[in-house]
């Protein structure tokens, strides 16, 4: 939230042994996004919220308000980057994606 990519990113490689222990990957995967979209990834951002939105879906989980205004941020500056076609794209792709794969488009250097 405060900014700085590297560190987040950092951070969140660091909690992915935990997930399996209780964790919670898509709400890890929404923050991951927010850096992404905050640092000109919007593309892999929107993948990773239609991942995201599947899996809260899935789950019956609703988005409560701080999730919900990362979620806001997330679609407005992919909105304002995105052609409304390559957007819908993204984040069905991202909907498309198990757990690993979501990890791995979040935290490795993959360009989307």
């Amino acid at each position: 939230m405060r900014g700085d990519r590297d560190e987040a990113l950092a951070n969140a490689r660091a909690a992915v042994p935990y997930l399996h222990r209780g964790g919670d990957p898509p709400g890890l995967l929404l923050s991951i996004a927010l850096v992404h979209a905050r640092h000109g990834a919007e593309g892999r951002a929107a993948a990773l919220l239609g991942y995201v939105d599947r899996e809260f879906g899935r789950a019956g989980r609703v988005f409560f308000p701080m999730l919900m205004r990362i979620r806001e941020e997330i679609v407005a500056r992919a909105q304002a980057t995105l052609e409304p076609e390559d957007l819908q794209l993204k984040t069905s792709a991202g909907a498309a994606l198990n757990e690993q794969q979501a990890l791995s488009l979040a935290l490795d250097d993959v360009i989307v």
